[in-house]
Order: structure tokens, then sequence, then C-alpha cells
């Protein structure tokens, strides 16, 4: 009765069938009537084809099949049910109104059945016989459904690993790639050097040394991106104050004579955006050094990267040295220099702004839709080779 009462709370989902076959519609109506108090999906058939028939329509937990039917009896019904790969495992129990021979337990076992239930039936014992099969029915379904969740998982496992596979050999593709552009870059820095200690032109050795700087930069760039984490973004701060190390030195200023103050926000910048944002600092600090601090002259250089906002950034560059010439607007000169910065200004979309009163100010703005924060310090104060 417990097993009844549970069953009835069930929605008819989670109800299983019990097939019963039987040519007489009495016994039929006599099976259902002690069965129906397990609470479970009684289906009903009146010949073995028949049987066969609802078989194909759904599955059952047991089949409670007459032995002595007309044109297909018990036995022949049994054979073809468990011929059939998907029901060769589901339970049959003989109902026979004969006392069955041993020899005919023997047949029944042979075609597939599991048990024998004489008639008269006794109600106690036919349900719990049911119940019984019911139970490891209900049982094997829920670890198939455990087993089918579980197989699923482990596929969305084995997916995952394979993601993490790809993405770890993209990374150290990547790695890879900048590692061997920062080295080229590098080789064709080295080339400039020395060509540049070989010609005796004052003025091609400067071009030389400009063209080495450009360089340089971006190799500094492919060198950040190949120690990162982030293989994809660049921490400005940390840059800046590697490219103005490297800008000083390769002037060779005298001593004390210019220092430079850094004030970078923690941003980091994509490859898109750090390239021109980095040829455009060496331009402005290869300016400062040349032009607005002459021999005799001491002064400092600010380098600043601020976000503005919630869209905006915003690059500085100024010196407090001897300022532009006034017939000099660098707004329209025809320099390399200031043309590259123009153009590099224009493919990061950005706008410049230039003051020359007291010293000279540029001022770069651009969306920062390429460069959110990330997790890299600020950075702040004098480069550590500001004093040289």
């Amino acid at each position: 009765m417990a097993s009844g009462m549970m069953a009835s709370g069930m929605s008819d989902d989670d109800k299983v069938g019990i097939l019963l076959v039987d040519d007489q519609p009495s016994q039929l109506a006599s099976h259902e009537a002690i069965l129906r108090e397990l609470g479970e999906r009684l289906v009903t058939a009146r010949s073995g084809r028949e049987a066969l028939q609802k078989l194909m329509d759904e599955d059952f937990a047991v089949i409670l099949l007459d032995v002595n039917m007309p044109d297909m009896d018990g036995f022949e019904t049994a054979s073809l049910i468990h011929q059939h790969p998907r029901f060769e495992k589901t339970p049959i129990v003989f109902v026979t109104g004969d006392q069955p021979t041993t020899l005919d337990r023997l047949k029944g076992y042979r075609v597939g059945a599991v048990d024998y239930v004489e008639v008269p039936v006794v109600p106690e014992i036919l349900r719990s016989k049911v119940a019984v099969f019911v139970d490891l029915n209900r049982k094997r379904r829920d670890l198939q459904r455990l087993n089918d969740a579980l197989q699923t998982e482990i596929a969305q496992r084995r997916h995952a690993e394979e993601a993490v596979r790809h993405s770890r050999e993209k990374e150290v593709l990547l790695q890879e790639i900048h590692h061997r552009v920062k080295n080229n870059l590098q080789i064709i820095t080295s080339l400039l050097r020395m060509q540049s200690r070989a010609v005796r032109d004052p003025a091609l050795s400067e071009a030389l040394r400009e063209c080495q700087n450009r360089v340089a930069s971006m190799a500094l760039i492919h060198d950040k991106l190949y120690r990162a984490r982030d293989l994809a973004r660049v921490s400005f701060g940390e840059y800046v104050r590697d490219l103005t190390n490297n800008i000083l030195t390769s002037y060779a200023l005298p001593a004390r004579s210019v220092r430079v103050r850094l004030d970078i926000d923690d941003l980091s910048l994509s490859l898109d955006c750090a390239v021109p944002c980095g040829l455009i600092l060496n331009e402005l600090m290869s300016n400062c050094l040349k032009h607005a601090f002459p021999v005799g002259h001491s002064g400092t250089v600010y380098v600043g990267l601020h976000a503005e906002g919630e869209e905006e950034l915003c690059l500085v560059v100024r010196d407090d040295g001897v300022g532009v010439p006034a017939d000099v607007d660098l707004g329209r000169t025809s320099s390399l220099g200031w043309r590259l910065i123009r153009a590099l200004v224009e493919q990061l979309g950005g706008v410049v702004q230039c003051q020359t009163t007291g010293g000279t100010s540029v001022e770069i703005r651009f969306a920062r839709q390429n460069a959110p924060p990330d997790e890299a310090s600020a950075v702040t104060g004098e480069s550590p080779h500001a004093q040289v």
C-alpha cells in the first residue's frame, strides 16, 4: 500500500508502464484492479500481436503475459519480444490457469520469463512481484539519468579542457610571435646604430638615430607583451618608464641637465593603441631633448596619461625649456617627426593641441575604447634614469 500511495502522488511522466496481456477481458480487469494500487501506468493488450504493437509505442517495467492465448501463445510472444534488442531485458511474468510442469517452466525461462503466477491470482503476491520489477525499473531509469548527466558533464569538461589547451597553444604561439618580432626589431635597431656611428654627416647620423629610437619604441612594446600575462595589452606606465630611459640614454645628455617626471594612470593599452602612442611619445620626447634644452640649459619634461571620464584618454608631454620660435607653427610644420605625429593621432581618432608659452606643451586626446583600466600600478615620480 505504501508503494501505491507514493506512486499516486507522482506525475504521469514519473510513472512507469506495466503491460497486461490476456485474451480474456475479465482477467485483464482483475489484474488492473489488483495492480491499480501501485499507482503506475497500466496498459492492456488482448493478444500477442497487440502486445507487440504496444511495445513499439513505449517501454515497460514488466509484462504480465497470459500463456494460453489463441493465434499466438505466451511462449511465442515472449520469444518475439526478447528477440528485439530494445526489449531483450524487459522482465516477463507468465500467468497461467494450469499447474505448470517443470518442462513448461523451463520452456518459459528459455524464452525470457522471469517468474510464473497461477490463476486464481493472490492479489498481494501479484502486487509484490510486480512492485519489485517496477522498483528495479525506476532505479535503472534514475541511474540512466544520472549516467546521462555524468556523460554530459564529462563531455563538457573535455570540451573545456580542449578549449583551455587550444587557448594555451595560441598563447604560446602569440608569445613566440611577440618574441620574434621583438628580436627582429632589435636587429634593425642595432643595424641603424652601427650605421649612424659609421657615417660622418651629423645630419644623417641624427636621422639614423631617430629611426633607431622609433624602431626601439616598437620593439619595447613587443618585449613587454612577450613577458606579460596578458599577451594582448601593454601596461603603459611600465612601458613609458622604460621608453623614456631608452630615449634619454640614446641622447647622452650632460649629467643632471634634464629630469623626466612621469604621471601615468593604471591603464593598459591594446597593441593597436600602444604602438602609435609609443611612437608619438618617442617623437615628442625626442623633440624636447633636441630643441627645448640647448647647451647650458636644464629643465624638466613632464609625461602624463590620464583617463578623462569614461570615454577619453589624454596624453600630455610638456617641457619648461626655451620654447618654440615664434615663426614655427607646430600644427603646420612639415618635419618628418610632426608629420608622423599627426598621422598617428589620426590613426587613434584623436585630436592634438599645442601651447608654446613658458615652454612647449602637447596634449593629445583620443577615445579610451582600446584602453580599459586594469590591475597595473600607476606610475608617478621621476624616471629612474631622469638625472643624466
